[in-house]
């Protein structure tokens, strides 16, 4: 899942385009709609969904991030963004097969 999102960051216009997680895309709702995924409260979702729907959601903006930057600042936006670039190069360690 958390390849998958990060995918959808880097690569938004790829053809096909990467699929979202679910719960990626449950995070975009609820950032769209200030709603929670199911009916109730926040006590009320499922167990563990909201972590699943944050996490996935924090790669996402990250990669997005990244790949929105202007080439010619990397170093500025990486002391600009150490938090971003952390999970980046966590999540291309995954990618590698390397412990995270």
């Amino acid at each position: 899942m958390i390849l998958a999102a990060a995918a959808c960051g880097e690569h938004p216009n790829a053809k096909p385009p990467p699929a979202p997680p679910r719960e990626l895309r449950l995070a975009w709702h609820a950032m769209s709609f200030h709603a929670l995924p199911e009916a109730g409260g926040l006590y009320d979702q499922p167990a563990g969904l909201l972590s699943r729907m944050v996490q996935l959601y924090n790669v996402w903006y990250a990669f997005k991030a990244y790949r929105m930057r202007e080439l010619e600042k990397h170093n500025e936006w990486v002391k600009a963004n150490p938090e971003l670039y952390a999970m980046i190069l966590r999540v291309n360690k995954l990618r590698e097969g390397k412990d995270a």
